[in-house]
């Protein structure tokens, strides 16, 4: 992980003191913002002393210590490299801001949308029944000054897919039809405010649905942009375990034996309509 520590060098970060599990961490004090890197080889020996619990807990305490915790894993630096620096490179330079009210939703074909999210999301891209983007209209054009991704001849900046609506028979929320977001992306260089917002607003009055749930990734956020705009924590997920198959990309295991990696779980949201 050398050359992850080179790049968070050129970023201004700094070895911390902190040595939480025997892992490493790089923080930036102006931003506030700790990264703990977590070699392959060092997960094992967690495991081997059987800390395992303790080592997906331990996420959540750093978190309430520092404005911006993630958890960075050899094996994800490996196969997203681009990605992670990208986001890295987000939170220090100043992006494009475009407002939602100056950006219409389209639906977008899935080979759209999932040549955008293979770029733009950490997990790549999952299928879901429904696409919509946030385009910026010609008179706003101005705004953008480069954009890969077009729409129409319109520069297409953050995509939302959606999964088939459930209608839910348990519960408080029996009788009512519940939507999911599967994944929202934004291109990194362009502060798109309001836009999540507006992307969740039009897919519910389009499709009439009662309430949305989605996940957030412990690992990288608590997920503040969806509590900012009405979404509600409902449960935590159990972590996962990981093995690797073909080309070491991560596969889910179903026992904690064998396994080369691990999760602390993703938080369950949901908002009402």
């Amino acid at each position: 992980m050398n050359d992850l520590i080179q790049t968070l060098r050129a970023f201004g970060f700094q070895l911390h003191p902190l040595a939480d599990f025997g892992l490493a961490h790089y923080y930036h004090a102006e931003r506030d913002m700790m990264i703990q890197l977590v070699p392959l080889a060092s997960f094992q020996e967690i495991q081997q002393q059987n800390l395992t619990h303790d080592f997906q807990q331990n996420i959540s305490q750093l978190r309430s210590q520092y404005s911006t915790l993630i958890r960075i894993w050899e094996d994800v630096w490996m196969h997203k490299k681009a990605w992670i620096i990208r986001f890295l490179a987000s939170k220090f330079e100043r992006p494009t801001s475009v407002f939602a009210r100056d950006t219409r939703i389209v639906e977008i074909s899935k080979d759209l949308a999932e040549s955008f999210m293979a770029e733009n999301h950490l997990l790549g891209f999952l299928s879901g029944s429904r696409y919509f983007a946030c385009i910026v209209p010609p008179h706003r054009h101005f705004r953008i000054k480069d954009c890969r991704y077009w729409q129409a001849e319109n520069p297409l900046i953050m995509v939302a897919i959606f999964g088939p609506v459930r209608h839910l028979t348990r519960g408080n929320l029996a009788g009512q039809a519940s939507g999911e977001l599967i994944q929202v992306a934004t291109d990194p260089s362009v502060r798109c405010v309001g836009g999540l917002s507006k992307l969740i607003s039009h897919y519910a009055k389009e499709t009439l649905v009662d309430n949305m749930m989605t996940y957030a990734d412990l690992e990288w956020s608590e997920g503040n942009a969806f509590r900012q705009i009405g979404f509600v924590p409902e449960e935590l997920s159990s972590p996962l375990y990981f093995s690797h198959h073909e080309g070491a990309m991560r596969k889910i295991c179903k026992t904690q034996e064998g396994a080369l990696a691990c999760n602390s779980g993703n938080l369950k949201m949901r908002i009402s309509f």
